[in-house]
């Protein structure tokens, strides 16, 4: 596991989300923009989920997206080949394909959007970074 990332990640996350500008944090959602032609960024309006948010950051360096000028998606990219974002997070950060899919889809997050969503997975990832098990996080969680 590649804990040094894991904890970049959640640092991304707790700075975006104090970023009236910053990418709009959905946590099942990457890739729309609003305009025609806009390239996506930190501070351009790209709706971003954790792992999106790590792609279009430049952070991250397997990481990466592909994105079309004249159309309104982004895709993930891992060594620049299209893929998967699971996949694409499980191989970027060293973890199962099932802990790529806990933390960054099945993790039941108080909302699913906004500033207090990415501070509560910022959190989440960082207790799975520290050692916590799925069971311990959910607990610690209240659930």
């Amino acid at each position: 596991m590649r804990t040094d990332l894991l904890l970049q990640l959640a640092d991304l996350l707790e700075s975006n989300s104090n970023n009236p500008k910053g990418a709009k944090f959905y946590f099942m959602d990457f890739g729309f923009t609003e305009e025609e032609g806009v390239a996506p960024g930190l501070d351009c309006g790209t709706t971003a989920c954790a792992v999106g948010l790590a792609a279009i950051s430049g952070l991250f360096p397997r990481l990466g997206f592909a994105h079309d000028a004249h159309e309104y998606t982004i895709n993930i990219t891992l060594d620049g080949v299209h893929e998967d974002g699971f996949k694409a997070a499980q191989e970027a950060f060293e973890i199962s394909y099932d802990d790529s899919c806990f933390l960054f889809a099945n993790v039941p997050l108080k909302t699913q959007r906004g500033a207090d969503a990415e501070r509560e997975l910022a959190q989440v990832i960082r207790w799975f970074a520290g050692g916590k098990s799925h069971d311990e996080i959910m607990t610690a969680m209240g659930y």
